[in-house]
């Protein structure tokens, strides 16, 4: 068999109204390649997500396909293909920037690269790129920087007609990759005006920073959105928490806060961008 199968991977989330997002991706793009599997990295969440379809709670929760209850680790559905016949493997990741999680699938997919049996020959698996792109990548990960910019165009446009600026808050990680969301920041200004902050849950840029900037634009109303593809765990209780969140801290400072409380898998536009990402993938035979 000479088929490609196609690996959506993601960390994942237990966050039922959350996981709708990445649903929304899978589903997007196993209508247009059938061959198409969904793997979570956190095995807390694959646990989590079994027990959960194990007690039927699947029945108020329609918009979410068995497949993504059952999601499997990244090792256990690269064996699977294998078992199955399917030796060119194209894995695209559900993730944001090239951070800590970008750097565990492609360690993954390098040391099982390095198997060598009877079939190891007729073996292909390759990676690619996320959200924001890589410098792995021989296309330039600026041109995937710029299609999320344009993509992000309605959220300038509501903040602009609130007179308020656009505040998105990242997860981050302290990997010295965190600087993707700064380079998002200088071309989302360059393209919107200075009306657009980010900052990290973790790393730079850093949430403690922006009172000071954003006061020193002369903006008083903000517009915060969280910069993650689910509105999971970190977005309920990080950013938009009642207590010791980051909407309470610039609260505190001041600021008139207008939430808008989803994730990106939930937009169209960043899921097209993420359909042409694995169409890329499927077609070029390298990221």
């Amino acid at each position: 068999m000479n088929e490609k199968a196609l690996i959506l991977v993601a960390f994942g989330t237990a966050d039922i109204n959350a996981l709708k997002g990445i649903c929304n991706i899978f589903e997007a793009i196993k209508e247009r390649h059938h061959n198409t599997f969904i793997s979570f990295t956190a095995n807390y969440v694959r646990k989590n997500l079994r027990e959960m379809y194990k007690k039927e709670e699947k029945q108020i929760n329609r918009e979410i396909s068995a497949e993504v209850f059952e999601a499997k680790g990244l090792i256990h559905i690269i064996g699977e293909c294998f078992d199955n016949y399917f030796y060119d493997l194209r894995i695209q990741p559900l993730l944001i920037f090239h951070g800590k999680e970008y750097e565990g699938i492609k360690n993954t997919v390098e040391q099982i690269s390095q198997i060598k049996d009877k079939d190891s020959f007729r073996r292909k698996i390759i990676l690619g790129r996320p959200l924001l792109g890589t410098n792995l990548s021989k296309k330039s990960y600026r041109e995937d920087l710029m299609e999320v910019v344009e993509a992000l165009c309605d959220d300038v446009s509501l903040a602009k007609s609130k007179n308020a600026c656009l505040v998105y808050v990242g997860h981050g990680n302290d990997n010295y990759a965190s600087s993707s969301y700064a380079e998002m920041e200088y071309y989302m200004r360059k393209s919107y005006g200075e009306m657009i902050f980010f900052g990290n849950i973790k790393g730079f840029p850093f949430v403690e920073d922006l009172p000071k900037r954003i006061k020193e634009k002369n903006f008083s109303r903000i517009i915060l959105k969280p910069f993650m593809l689910v509105a999971g765990g970190h977005v309920v209780k990080d950013i938009f928490g009642e207590k010791e969140s980051i909407k309470t801290f610039l609260e505190e400072e001041g600021f008139d806060i207008y939430e808008i409380n989803r994730g990106l898998a939930e937009e169209n536009k960043i899921i097209k961008i993420f359909i042409k990402r694995t169409e890329e993938l499927l077609s070029g035979g390298e990221s």
